[in-house]
């Protein structure tokens, strides 16, 4: 009896073991979709507003948009990824595993830090940059799919490399006896690694349409994006978000059927008896322009990383701001979530090799999850796992580990069944045919055998997660965030926002305070607006903030209308702004840690966040240590950095300021005016300074404005103002100064 029980858990090892890869894939994976299929089923009264918004025009352009370039991304780095794959994994091209392993690299960096670096060669402050076409041809649909196109075809380009180093030499030799290069390449090469060209191409696919970060970067609205502003934004609405999932769920289906009959088993497939050779395509007389133009393809995904060089040798580079608690709240999870990840992957990715019973459900789940948009697959782990029972999962890293697996699965699986594909069978048959149980096989023979495969399986998982930003920015803890998301959420905000002004009037009473005026402030522009008192600057201001709004005209920020002919679209509070006003209007029953947490707070910001905000902007304006005071017990001096400390606190997307130095001595002046100097340069946000002393615009300003009767009558540098000036204030402002103050604009502000 004994031995025959003993003999049935031996036997029951295999399907044992895969039944418990099966149910950590199911925890992890089908849950979230089982929550969305029952919540959409149900359609309970909260997803009402959801299913409206759905009903509507603009959700489906969003959407439509956003495959479109998805799409478009998938064929470019096809067209990209197809001939370089060729060149540098089966030619004879100079040097094509360096240029293999450089071409490659970005693919382990987060997109949107790509994006950072095209942004510092190419945007308007850029190395090579600094004009409106190039910043404005970056900060485009077009720009985010270039800019995806390029982070992603090293995919397909290291996909049809490793599919064409499998292919039986002897395949290669038959074609070249009859046919010249060109033609063994297209006609026998390229066909025989479709497959793996496909499936990067849905890889691209299905990365592109769920990439968050480089749409956001770039000002560019995404679906995705629009998922996540009602899980994690100011438009918090979690029944809109499942909702908006249904479209992108019925393309991952999509994409799923489209796997399983372009790739399937095929992507496991071993092409030829002599696999185990090399095959080297000869160019002949074609090798070194080969060469060039494997090696022009290797390099240019690596331009990136001159803005990123560049920026960092400028010494404003904010690697410490970065850093933070970011990376232990990076690796641990990513170092957890690998190790399991690459323990399924011996387990299953044998099973799908060897094509054992279940193992194909399991398979199509694993690429299921990884093709479906994070935004959805984030949605699912939201329902299951935040509820009042869940917390110590929900509410610690374990949350962000349950995503990377349910995500990130098909990855060491697929290369660990490739590797086990590739071997002889016969290793593991000779050892069951000797009496070794499943067991014992595994860990005696499949894991010695395919170190390698096991080691590269972890790295894959490890680095993919490592990289993540879709996935944790839904639900990562309070106070945990990882480096990706400290990242994009500092730099996405020193990428700050442009303002226009167009044909704006307003009138209070029978009053013409502001008449026609237009005024295009481009993003990390200082602009000093000069006028006497009463020419309106005050109300031009509140009219950009959304305080009033104006009775015809257009404000637009970063192309957004936020305010129109007498009604409010976007309300302050929305707009991301901040000012300083002349009364400097701290609210005095609150400290100066009280008076800076107010918008935090607002925000939903986590305490730990909010008191590291305050601690860094305190010390920046020296005002450590009087976080407990109230204003009635600081000096002049000292009010005036608090209010400078509570808009910058709040990382705006443009600073406005109205006459905020007027009331001070001109010692006390010349200091504040020295430290806005200092972070104006430091934080490169959109500011617009209003100001009746020219000598203060001088110190900080790129262009002027002046605006006189409510009317802008000349706009443009201090020397093309003074070169020309048109009305007697603006010819009064230059008798006023040195005659040699023109030329200390260039040493003043940053160009």
């Amino acid at each position: 009896m004994g031995r025959h029980l003993s003999a049935t858990l031996k036997r029951a090892q295999e399907p044992l073991a895969l039944g418990a890869v099966g149910a950590m894939l199911i925890v992890a994976a089908l849950l979230p979709f089982v929550f969305l299929v029952v919540n959409l089923v149900r359609a309970p009264a909260e997803l009402s507003a959801g299913l409206a918004l759905l009903g509507s025009r603009e959700p489906w352009f969003v959407f439509l948009r956003s495959v479109g370039s998805a799409l478009v991304v998938a064929l470019a780095s096809m067209l990209v990824g197809m001939p370089l794959g060729l060149l540098l994994g089966c030619s004879d091209v100079r040097g094509r595993k360096a240029a293999l392993i450089l071409h490659v690299f970005p693919v382990f960096l987060p997109p949107f830090l790509l994006a950072l670096g095209w942004f510092h060669l190419f945007g308007r402050s850029g190395l090579w940059g600094g004009s409106e076409r190039t910043s404005g041809a970056l900060f485009s649909v077009g720009g985010s799919v270039a800019v995806e196109a390029l982070a992603f075809a090293p995919v397909v380009t290291s996909l049809v490399a490793l599919a064409l180093q499998g292919v039986d030499p002897s395949l290669v030799e038959a074609a070249r006896v009859a046919a010249r290069p060109g033609r063994v390449a297209t006609r026998i090469l390229l066909p025989l690694a479709w497959p793996a060209a496909a499936l990067g191409g849905l890889v691209v696919f299905a990365l592109s349409l769920s990439e968050l970060g480089v749409p956001m970067f770039l000002r560019v609205r995404s679906y995705s994006a629009a998922v996540f502003a009602r899980l994690g934004a100011v438009q918090y609405a979690p029944g809109e978000a499942l909702v908006l999932t249904l479209p992108m769920l019925l393309v991952s289906i999509a994409l799923l059927v489209l796997e399983r009959r372009l790739v399937g088993p095929r992507s496991f497939s071993v092409l030829g008896l002599r696999s185990a050779g090399k095959t080297v395509l000869a160019f002949g007389s074609w090798r070194p322009i080969g060469t060039l133009v494997a090696w022009a393809g290797a390099l240019a995904t690596l331009f990136p990383f001159v803005g990123l060089a560049w920026r960092a040798s400028t010494g404003s580079a904010a690697v410490q701001d970065w850093i933070g608690s970011g990376v232990q709240n990076s690796i641990v999870p990513a170092a957890i979530a690998a190790t399991l990840l690459s323990g399924m992957a011996v387990v299953l990715g044998r099973a799908i090799a060897l094509r054992r019973p279940g193992a194909k459900p399991l398979d199509a789940l694993t690429v299921l999850a990884f093709v479906t948009p994070a935004a959805v697959l984030g949605v699912g782990l939201i329902g299951v796992w935040n509820r009042s029972g869940t917390q110590p999962i929900y509410g610690t890293l374990a949350i962000i580990v349950i995503g990377f697996v349910a995500r990130y699965a098909v990855l060491p699986t697929r290369t660990f069944a490739l590797a086990v594909a590739r071997a002889s069978p016969h290793f593991e048959e000779s050892a069951a045919v000797e009496g070794a149980w499943f067991l014992r096989r595994l860990v005696r023979i499949v894991l010695p055998l395919h170190a390698g495969a096991i080691v590269a399986a972890w790295l894959l998982a490890f680095v993919f997660c490592l990289r993540d930003l879709e996935t944790t920015i839904l639900f990562y803890p309070a106070g945990s965030a990882p480096l990706t998301v400290r990242i994009i959420t500092l730099e996405a905000k020193r990428v700050t926002t442009q303002i226009s002004v167009d044909r704006v009037a307003f009138r209070r009473g029978a009053q013409d305070i502001l008449s026609e005026v237009s005024l295009s402030i481009d993003a990390a522009q200082v602009v000093a607006i000069l006028g006497p008192s009463g020419s309106g600057k005050s109300t031009l201001l509140r009219v950009v903030l959304g305080l009033v709004a104006p009775d015809r005209g257009l404000v637009r920020l970063d192309g957004e209308v936020v305010s129109a002919d007498g009604r409010i679209f976007r309300p302050p509070e929305e707009r991301g702004l901040a000012v300083v006003f002349q009364d400097l209007a701290l609210w005095p029953h609150l400290t100066v840690r009280g008076n800076l947490a107010f918008g935090l707070a607002a925000r939903h910001l986590p305490a730990d966040v909010q008191n590291e905000r305050i601690s860094r902007v305190l010390q920046r304006v020296s005002l450590q240590g009087k976080q407990d005071r109230y204003p009635a017990d600081l000096s002049g001096g000292e009010r005036q950095r608090v209010a400078i400390a509570r808009a910058l606190v709040l990382e705006p997307r443009a600073l406005l300021l109205d006459e905020p130095l007027s009331n001070l001595d001109v010692p006390l002046k010349r200091e504040l005016l020295g430290l806005l100097k200092e972070i104006l340069r430091e934080r490169r946000v959109t500011t617009v300074y209003v100001t009746h002393d020219l000598r203060e615009a001088m110190q900080l300003a790129h262009r002027f404005a002046v605006l006189e009767a409510g009317r802008i009558s000349q706009t443009g540098t201090l020397d093309e103002l003074f070169a020309n000036p048109t009305t007697a204030f603006l010819r009064a402002l230059r008798e006023d100064v040195d005659p040699v103050s023109p030329r200390r604009q260039s040493d003043t502000a940053d160009p």
